[in-house]
């Protein structure tokens, strides 16, 4: 499992920052490639708007099909949903290069990390614009793919008796979840797995993977979604009553998203519309915004904040 490697190599890092602190050592980390790959820009509701006609500009970057990028303008009707588009995204491979005392160097990969670029005509660059005389709101649904493994060709040995026969399991959803429901999915059904699949948890015994008997049940079969059952597409203005009532503090609506401020090494569930994360009050990290609302005659655009596109980062499963 992706959680066991983030383990493994967060402790590899801890014993390399101890022995950082002793005379002839040293711990860096290095880029040692770099890479383009297609990646798809999130899904975005929007929603408001006070006449039929095409007031809202959208102005974006797209893949052109091969390694280049595209500017694109189009006008749209609310509502609707945009993005979803690819968009070429450079890359950087990074590694974990250390010394110890004795002058034995090692090194290991630390993960990947993206080359954000919010200027217009770069990778991450898409421009929402109000024209009309009333505000819009806009909602984001994460559109990464889902990573899955099967269990039994990812581990060969170390799993206990009491390890469930299943073998479709994954460590990545897209997000934001509603009820255990990626968004994206009650948006698109069409989009979902036609099979369930597990989370599993584990332990660490002696260096082997033992897991425990608790299994977590994604339901995808028939019209199962999460822990909803879904006949039909969910609308856009459904989808904006559950953002809408989770950044106002609703008591009835819980919106997730899993989030690792930079002093955690790993991401938790916890309510989108918290604005903070961290364990401490000196570990807080503001949160990226999947909601808000555009201005008449303003706009709004991707930025670290505002997450039109965004990197999921499990410590050494890393887009960003």
């Amino acid at each position: 499992m992706q959680q066991l490697s983030i383990l493994k190599n967060s402790i590899l890092i801890c014993m390399c920052l101890l022995l950082s602190a002793c005379p002839g050592t040293y711990v860096e980390e290095n880029v040692i490639s770099t890479f383009t790959e297609k990646y798809p820009f999130n899904y975005i509701g929007l929603i408001g708007g006070n006449s039929d006609t095409a007031n809202v500009e959208v102005y974006f970057t797209e893949s052109d099909g091969k390694e280049k990028n595209k500017l694109v303008r189009k006008w749209v009707n609310l509502p609707c949903i945009i993005g979803g588009h690819f968009t070429n995204v450079t890359f950087d491979s990074l590694e974990i290069q250390s010394q110890n005392s004795l002058g034995k160097e090692s090194s290991f990969p630390s993960g990947r990390k993206a080359r954000a670029d919010y200027l217009e005509g770069g990778s991450h660059f898409l421009r929402i614009i109000n024209h009309s005389t009333s505000p819009i709101e806009y909602f984001i649904a994460g559109n990464h793919k889902m990573i899955t493994y099967d269990l039994n060709k990812k581990f060969s040995r170390g799993t206990s008796s009491s390890a469930p026969p299943v073998t479709t399991t994954f460590s990545l959803l897209p997000e934001v979840l509603y009820k255990n429901a990626p968004i994206k999915y009650l948006l698109f059904p069409e989009k979902k797995p036609l099979s369930d699949m597990y989370y599993l948890d584990y332990s660490i015994t002696d260096d082997c993977y033992v897991y425990n008997n608790r299994v977590d049940t994604l339901y995808f079969s028939e019209n199962r979604i999460g822990d909803l059952t879904v006949a039909e597409a969910w609308s856009i203005e459904d989808v904006m009553k559950l953002y809408r009532a989770e950044y106002h503090q609703s008591i009835d609506t819980v919106l997730q998203i899993k989030f690792s401020a930079k002093w955690e090494n790993y991401p938790r569930l916890s309510l989108l519309g918290e604005k903070y994360e961290g364990g401490y009050i000196w570990q807080y990290e503001a949160k990226p915004q999947y909601y808000g609302k555009i201005l008449a005659g303003d706009s709004v655009q991707t930025s670290d904040k505002i997450p039109f596109i965004n990197h999921v980062c499990y410590s050494f499963y890393c887009d960003k």
